[in-house]
């Protein structure tokens, strides 16, 4: 009779589950997107800001406590320069932004970044330069990212 009644119990918070009768309640300010992006080339010869599916996205959205992390795909390093000091945007760990603005990423390395709870919202521009290529990675405009 034990077996029994535990499956009907199991049953029964099934049906309660699958039937919406219970709700998760998620703090939303606790959650964040991971953004993977990879800087490579295409069939066209032109450098562009994809993502793992190969689209382009030459504009991210991003939020705050969001994750940002662009990998070089590219034989020899980047440089990155943002239109901004990143202090204001941007969590990152170690001697990153040395300038403020700019930083190296060395082939088949990543750029990690954590957008601020603070950062101001808005556009934020920057540039990625392929120092092999001596190409800026483009998409229909230079890559930006909105805060939101």
């Amino acid at each position: 009779m034990t077996k029994k009644a535990s499956l009907i119990l199991s049953m029964v918070a099934l049906f309660i589950i699958s039937s919406g009768m219970i709700y998760i309640n998620v703090d939303m300010e606790s959650t964040y997107a991971q953004l993977n992006v990879r800087i490579e080339k295409d069939s066209e010869d032109v450098w562009r800001v994809r993502d793992l599916n190969g689209n382009n996205r030459g504009t991210l959205n991003a939020a705050s406590n969001d994750q940002v992390q662009w990998q070089n795909r590219s034989e020899g390093e980047v440089i990155f320069t943002f239109a901004e000091d990143v202090v204001e945007y941007f969590e990152f760990s170690g001697n990153l932004f040395e300038d403020g603005r700019s930083q190296v990423v060395g082939a088949n390395e990543n750029l990690r970044v954590t957008i601020k709870e603070d950062a101001p919202r808005g556009e934020l521009i920057y540039e990625v330069f392929v120092i092999s290529e001596r190409k800026f990675v483009q998409g229909s405009s230079a890559p930006r990212m909105i805060i939101q």
